[in-house]
């Protein structure tokens, strides 16, 4: 079994197509910072139990908050890296989402660039709300 697995893997719960949505987050977590996930505990001596033991009781490896506020791009990955992680996998989004998610952010990056609106965090936030809430309704 493999060290960074969903939660109901590691657990032996019922396993879908979530697992593959709970990796997907682990993906862009090493895509946006270029880290290994969980790099703190080190490298080919990483105990498997310790890492799966903060994966079970839902604690997350750390990401630095100024991906937030560095670029709109950056703050989307983000969100759509911990809607990925959600530890119940009923609660996570259908790959379908992810790409129509992915479709939108990619959109609304497109129309900030051609404007060259400084947009702020704030506004980055709500209009990444409204479309992540808009497509899991």
């Amino acid at each position: 079994m493999g060290t960074y697995r969903a939660p109901e893997e590691i657990m032996a719960g019922k396993l879908d197509e979530k697992i593959d949505i709970f990796s997907l987050g682990n993906i862009l977590y090493s895509i946006l910072t270029g880290l290994w996930i969980y790099y703190d505990y080190g490298d080919d001596t990483v105990d498997v139990h310790d890492v799966q033991s903060l994966i079970t009781h839902g604690n997350l490896t750390y990401i630095d908050s100024r991906y937030d506020y560095r670029s709109f791009g950056e703050a989307f990955l983000v969100r759509l890296m911990n809607i990925c992680w959600f530890y119940y996998a009923d609660q996570r989004p259908s790959i379908f989402e992810v790409v129509e998610m992915l479709e939108i952010a990619n959109e609304i990056n497109e129309d900030l660039t051609r404007s060259n609106i400084d947009t702020v965090y704030d506004e980055w936030i709500e209009i990444l709300d409204e479309t992540i809430y808009f497509i899991r309704e």
